[in-house]
């Protein structure tokens, strides 16, 4: 999976490289949020929209303060860590494989290029 820290990213545009995208109104992005809420993940659809670039890429569009999960990143608060899944499909229907980007605050955490991520200490 990929990591998108809030603070230095716009985390709202998530790119997806594929084959076969199609430049019509029945292009979706399929977006879920899963966070972990203590008692188990929590799982959420996200508003989005799809853009087409070319016949091998979308742009996924999604809020930016959807993604927030606790607190403002523009402020040192907050603790905003979550796994955004996305899918494309040409039809509205069948998906196409489905990309991870986990979604993080460095000011709160630290995510190494696996997708594993640890609180900061202070």
């Amino acid at each position: 999976g990929r990591t998108c820290d809030v603070r230095s990213d716009g985390c709202d545009v998530i790119g997806v490289v594929g084959d076969g995208f199609l430049d019509s109104r029945s292009l979706r992005c399929h977006v879920e949020r899963s966070d972990d809420t203590g008692r188990g993940r929590l799982r959420s659809a996200l508003p989005a929209t799809a853009d087409f670039v070319s016949f091998r890429e979308v742009e996924c569009r999604v809020g930016q303060d959807v993604l927030i999960v606790d607190g403002n990143p523009d402020e040192i608060t907050g603790n905003p860590v979550s796994t955004i899944t996305v899918a494309i499909s040409n039809d509205g229907h069948l998906n196409s494989d489905v990309i991870q980007v986990i979604i993080f605050d460095s000011y709160c955490q630290e995510c190494n290029e696996t997708g594993v991520c640890m609180a900061k200490e202070d």
